[in-house]
C-alpha cells in the first residue's frame, strides 16, 4: 500500500529502495518471532516465575523472559 501511494511521486530507484527496506523489515520481524518462540519454549520450566513477573505494571511475557 505504501508503494502504491508513493508510485506517482517516486522514481524507480525510490521504489526499489522502499521495497528492499520493507523486505528487510519483514525478515527482521520473522527472525524476532523465531527468537521469541525459542526463548519462551526454553523458559517453560519457569512458567510460574514468568507469570509472577507479568503482574508488574509494564512487564509483558517477553519482558519477563528477558529478565
Amino acid at each position: 500500500a505504501l508503494l502504491d501511494a508513493l508510485a506517482g511521486e517516486s522514481t524507480a530507484d525510490h521504489i526499489f529502495v522502499l521495497s528492499e527496506t520493507l523486505d528487510h523489515i519483514e525478515d527482521l520481524e520473522r527472525r524476532i518471532a523465531i527468537f521469541a518462540r525459542q526463548l519462551l519454549s526454553r523458559l517453560d520450566p519457569y512458567k510460574a516465575i514468568l507469570q509472577a513477573l507479568q503482574t508488574i505494571p509494564g512487564i509483558d511475557k517477553m519482558g519477563a523472559a528477558m529478565l
